[in-house]
């Protein structure tokens, strides 16, 4: 009776070892899974083995941030291109207007400056979005852009952008995958039906 006792005390505390050993190598408190691999012996050692792995999932988190942290910096130094072009660029046409003596930003219609590639699309392709927003894609760890909508439609038309493609609309927060942005969604369906 004392061998059977002494035996299955052994294994209740091998069980919980093995419990203790992989819970820490996954991240895990050793000392509770000690305690459940004790008590709930095979199971226990089960129910920890199926567990994922918190640091590997820590690390990859840490990875994603970084990557995305990485785009952001990115987009932050294009837009601060794109707006110092932009600075030069109306600085030379409003020099260019004074040695002529005209003012061309009273001759420009209402159309100028809105996306008129509306024809550049196919026939039956879905309503734009609003043409002031600056759409960006990664590509190898880069961002690139900034691209009107009309221009992110041609590229999924391309199959430039695809639905796992990051992308990122001006105003926005964060990147999300192209396929899964509301705005560029009907593009993917036109695309593809």
């Amino acid at each position: 009776m004392d061998d059977i006792f002494l035996f299955q005390l052994i294994v209740w505390l091998a069980m919980g070892a093995a419990c203790a050993a992989i819970a820490n190598a996954k991240g895990r408190n050793a000392v509770g899974w000690f305690f459940i691999g004790v008590f709930l012996s095979l199971i226990g050692l089960i129910i920890i083995l199926v567990l994922p792995n918190v640091r590997e999932q820590d690390r990859l988190k840490n990875l994603q941030d970084a990557h995305n942290q990485r785009l952001q910096e990115q987009l932050r130094q294009e837009r601060l291109k794109h707006q110092a072009f932009q600075s030069h660029a109306s600085a030379r046409l409003d020099n260019h207007d004074t040695e002529l003596g005209i003012n061309t930003r009273q001759l420009t219609s209402p159309l100028i400056g809105q996306s008129s590639s509306a024809g550049m699309l196919p026939p039956g392709a879905p309503m734009q979005h609003p043409a002031d927003s600056q759409w960006y894609y990664a590509l190898d760890g880069n961002s690139i852009g900034p691209f009107s909508v009309s221009r992110m439609a041609d590229l999924i038309g391309s199959g430039v952008v695809q639905n796992n493609t990051m992308v990122y609309e001006s105003g926005r927060s964060d990147w999300v995958m192209a396929g899964a942005c509301e705005a560029l969604r009907p593009y993917f369906s036109y695309y593809t039906t």
